[in-house]
């Protein structure tokens, strides 16, 4: 690498991604930029982020908008001069050409970002190779996959039509589900949860005009059992165990086109109800308007999915990479039980723990759960 220029590679803007859509460039070609010049916007599974550059100098840009690169991907160079910025172009031209050269003859050469876009894909680069003579480039790749899209599977041929290929947003949100449950041994326990104060709360809340949820019930008792559950706190990532400094709770909130983000309630073994609520309601309006950024919805150790539909008995949720575990709440409904010997309805809801078996037990994650639900009604008294 020259003196006077270095690569601009695009930065770890959410740990859910290992790629981001490159939206936009916010300086011109070759502008001078400054460090800390915010220079272009990138959106991953949950935010579009601003990426500011650490190096000032000339920046010329390499990676093009609407494109999907990978964190650690070269898209600019910057250098003190246009002189300094060719030159480190041609040093990296011959040292491209010159591992292409060394690589077997029977390995599949390809572009870096064409590797990314089929692995992005689950695609072989195998079946794109057979086609093309030569390196397979990023548009081998998008050509073989929009010529794959057209053409259901054979079974289904006679009864589909297409809808053309997953949006860029969905296909990163199945990548992220895909690489965490791969790194996972998933199963699921359910446990009854008692509503009676809380229920009673909830309707003196609503009744007062403060927004106040389910959701936000168990945001605050889930923060606070977390702490004697270390476990569920922590994550095993190539056969290392990582564990959370703080009880960041995350809840999953559904935009009106159907997207779904994470954003964070921080500290939520330490919030009261009514924070959390403000909190989450910030955050939902601000997911409404666009304006999540990428901080919000990072380093969170554990998030609740709450589904509030009626009829809805049972939410399996899956956990978000980074994490060992996800709370699904359903819907609050009604039962009828015996107390003192006669029938009666009391409100519940039913809890469904997913978590990786590597980090516990069945009888660990139902004490957990019998913990959030003591906490859910400790909090509304």
């Amino acid at each position: 690498m020259t003196d006077h220029a270095r690569p601009f590679l695009v930065p770890q803007v959410n740990v859910n991604d290992d790629t981001v859509l490159l939206v936009r460039w916010t300086v011109p070609q070759h502008a001078r930029v400054a460090a800390g010049d915010v220079v272009c916007e990138v959106e991953t599974t949950k935010a579009t982020s601003e990426v500011t550059i650490d190096h000032p100098g000339i920046l010329e840009q390499t990676g093009a908008p609407g494109s999907r690169v990978r964190v650690g991907e070269t898209i600019g160079i910057v250098g003190q001069t246009r002189e300094a910025i060719a030159a480190f172009n041609a040093t990296s031209a011959l040292q491209t050409v010159t591992t292409s050269s060394a690589n077997d003859a029977g390995e599949i050469r390809a572009t870096p970002k064409a590797r990314a876009l089929a692995e992005h894909h689950g695609l072989s680069l195998d079946a794109v190779a057979a086609r093309v003579q030569g390196t397979v480039k990023e548009s081998d790749v998008r050509q073989f996959l929009d010529e794959r899209s057209i053409a259901a599977p054979e079974t289904l041929r006679r009864f589909v039509d297409s809808d053309g290929p997953l949006a860029p947003f969905d296909a990163a949100v199945a990548a992220s589900l895909r690489h965490a449950i791969q790194h996972q041994v998933l199963t699921s326990i359910d446990f009854e949860c008692t509503l009676i104060a809380a229920h009673a709360r909830l309707q003196q809340s609503l009744a007062a005009g403060r927004m106040v949820s389910l959701l936000h019930f168990v945001i605050g008792a889930a923060g606070r059992a977390l702490p004697r559950f270390p476990r569920l706190m922590s994550v095993a990532i190539d056969g290392h165990v990582y564990r959370y400094r703080a009880v960041d709770v995350a809840f999953v909130a559904r935009s009106p086109e159907g997207r779904l983000y994470t954003p964070i309630v921080r500290g939520a073994d330490r919030a009261s109800v009514e924070d959390i609520a403000r909190a989450s309601q910030a955050a939902t309006l601000a997911m409404i308007r666009h304006t999540l950024k990428g901080n919000d919805l990072e380093g969170a150790c554990f998030t609740v999915s709450h589904v509030p539909v009626p009829g809805t008995s049972r939410v399996v949720a899956l956990p978000n990479y980074g994490q060992s575990a996800v709370l699904g709440v359903s819907a609050e409904r009604s039962i009828v039980t015996l107390r003192d010997g006669v029938a009666t309805s009391i409100p519940v809801a039913t809890l469904t723990l997913t978590y990786d078996h590597t980090q516990c037990d069945g009888v660990y994650a139902a004490e957990f759960l019998t913990a959030v639900a003591t906490e859910v009604e400790s909090l509304a008294r």
